[in-house]
């Protein structure tokens, strides 16, 4: 219990210029920075991808692209060109898929270990890899991938959770028979495969891995009719939950539909941009995941984890069959549909992201050009990079409370609270723009309480340089910070200072089709707060930490405690204070 909390009020807001160019509407933005107010910490793997296993050894003519001796064009730096790409984007989780046994080759051992060499060089640090499931009789394939991953001294760091099959509630992956399956016969088949792999980790003298699943396909709306797969992920994670070894359920969302060989810029940017696509989201939250009635708890007692292990603005990839994939590409609504996608998702617990990134998609984050061997990062990878710079920490769970948007224009905003309380992120993204109407957002920030702003500075997400033109449908054009994502050498976008008013407070305008990362810096008031972060619970506070078991007290010095300080849940009850000299 705490007896005192930190209270700090923080505004969100954007800056594209002073010029007025397109209507103004005033809007108000404040976060109520108490403990209860904050959700948990977001993880620092929360930005990821999702390929094809396949992608290991070259399967059904699949890039090789954890090779570091493939190119397959005129550039002889097409790996070096590919880890750098995913550094710079700031890639730290990766989610393997995987079809039912005999669909392909499985990767050999030297395969897999320079797969997870290659994403450690990325900086990758967290692995979901993928294991057959349809067609399995003794699991002894999983068995032997399993066991030379666990035995390797870089993979077995890596490896957050082995997953059996993909979107196993999709007809078109059911296997052996080729009748559609039902859940429940589905899920019989992953316990088979599940334990006759485990009874082969221990076997040859290793403990228990953990496992994650089902990596289910969504359609929506998230019940759908007898035409379209049910989603069977609520159910599977009710039944799994109970295993100690099962500590993710995980599940896909594609939230519309595209033609595969020509996209429609305007229609893409007008769906991504569209307040539905918000609306989807809370569904497949409600319905589905830890925001529905029945969500179980694992067996640890805590909410079970889960985690979007393949996500896109559309469903369909979009390959055209060429080497050098869609030129049509994507447009710049993908990279403020993708930073909006992140922060909704870690504001409710979500464990973390992963864009599908076939190479020669026009929905992947990053393509490959096969002609030349070069990878470029698309305007989704731009999105990734504004979370990275401005997501992780504590996010603030009830922005709609403190937001003030009178003539209800299309702006979303998110904010983070860093874990050592010396910055304050926070994310306005304009998702109106030319084509349908745009609107500049005359975003007003009260000076924050109980937090002395020292410096300020922002980061502009936008399809130009300078985010003047309020353009969502260009294609395959993406800013941050005023300069591009690299695939040779650093990043070289600039934060630009912001000069808060005597009092702390900034004004500031946010061009349409453009989005912003705000860090206020500075210092917050004496005081304290908890959140809960898995089995803990997470303190911040400043000056020195006191404890008592007894809410009168004596309180006195906590030995050793740095901010954030992590009390586990399981702890018997103690209060807690602050003390500044």
């Amino acid at each position: 219990m705490l007896t005192k909390s930190l209270l700090i009020f923080c505004a969100n807001c954007l800056i594209a210029g002073v010029a007025f160019a397109y209507p103004t509407n005033n809007i108000t933005l404040m976060f109520n920075c108490a403990a209860t107010n904050l959700g948990p910490s977001t993880p620092d793997n929360f930005v990821g991808m999702a390929l094809s296993r396949s992608f290991i050894n070259g399967a059904g003519s699949s890039a090789q692209v954890f090779n570091p001796s493939w190119n397959p064009g005129a550039s002889t730096t097409t790996w070096r060109q590919f880890t750098n790409i995913l550094g710079q984007i700031g890639i730290h989780h990766w989610r393997t898929i995987c079809g039912y046994s005999g669909d392909n080759p499985d990767p050999t051992p030297a395969q897999d270990n320079q797969f997870f060499a290659t994403l450690a060089d990325s900086g990758v640090s967290n692995v979901i890899y993928s294991l057959h499931c349809f067609c399995e009789s003794d699991s002894s394939d999983n068995i032997a991938a399993a066991t030379n991953i666990l035995l390797n001294s870089t993979d077995a760091p890596m490896l957050e959770s082995f997953a059996l099959d993909n979107e196993p509630n999709f007809n078109i992956n059911q296997e052996c028979p080729t009748s559609k399956w039902t859940e429940p016969q589905y899920e019989a088949q992953w316990n088979m495969v599940y334990t006759q792999t485990e009874d082969g980790i221990v076997a040859a003298g290793l403990p228990m891995a953990p496992f994650s699943g089902p990596d289910d396909g969504c359609d929506i709306p998230p019940n759908p009719g007898p035409s379209t797969p049910q989603n069977w992920i609520l159910q599977f994670a009710i039944d799994e939950a109970p295993r100690q070894f099962f500590t993710m359920a995980t599940q896909h969302d594609y939230d519309s539909s595209a033609a595969p060989t020509s996209p429609d810029a305007l229609g893409m940017a007008t769906t991504n941009l569209s307040p539905a696509r918000v609306a989807i989201w809370n569904q497949i939250f409600t319905n589905l995941l830890a925001g529905a009635p029945t969500w179980p708890n694992d067996w640890y007692g805590n909410k079970l984890r889960f985690r979007i292990t393949e996500a896109s603005a559309f469903d369909n990839g979009g390959g055209t069959g060429a080497t050098d994939g869609n030129t049509n590409g994507q447009t710049f609504s993908t990279a403020l549909w993708e930073l909006d996608f992140c922060h909704w998702w870690a504001q409710r617990g979500c464990a973390g992201v992963n864009p599908f990134n076939r190479p020669v998609d026009y929905s992947a984050p990053i393509q490959l050009s096969y002609s030349t061997g070069n990878w470029t990062a698309m305007p989704y990878a731009y999105g990734l990079k504004a979370f990275n710079m401005g997501g992780h920490g504590f996010p603030f769970t009830n922005t709609e409370a403190f937001f003030s948007n009178p003539n209800n224009i299309n702006v979303t905003a998110y904010g983070v609270l860093s874990a050592d309380c010396h910055h304050l992120y926070v994310t306005v993204i304009n998702k109106t723009f030319d084509a349908i109407g745009a609107n500049a957002a005359n975003v007003m920030i009260p000076a924050p309480a109980n937090f002395s702003v020292t410096n300020a500075q922002y980061l502009l997400l936008s399809s130009t340089p300078d985010g003047q033109d309020g353009n969502a449908t260009n294609v395959q054009t993406a800013y941050l910070g005023g300069a591009t994502i690299p695939n040779s050498g650093e990043w070289s976008g600039k934060w630009s200072p912001l000069t808060p008013g005597g009092q702390g407070q900034i004004n500031m305008v946010v061009q349409p089709a453009t989005a912003v990362v705000i860090d206020l810096q500075g210092d917050s008031s004496p005081g304290i707060s908890m959140a809960g972060s898995g089995n803990s619970v997470v303190i911040t506070y400043k000056g020195t930490l006191l404890s008592a078991t007894n809410v009168a007290g004596p309180y006195t010095p906590v030995s050793g405690a740095t901010t954030p300080y992590f009390v586990p849940a399981t702890n018997a009850q103690q209060f807690y204070r602050s003390k500044t000299n």
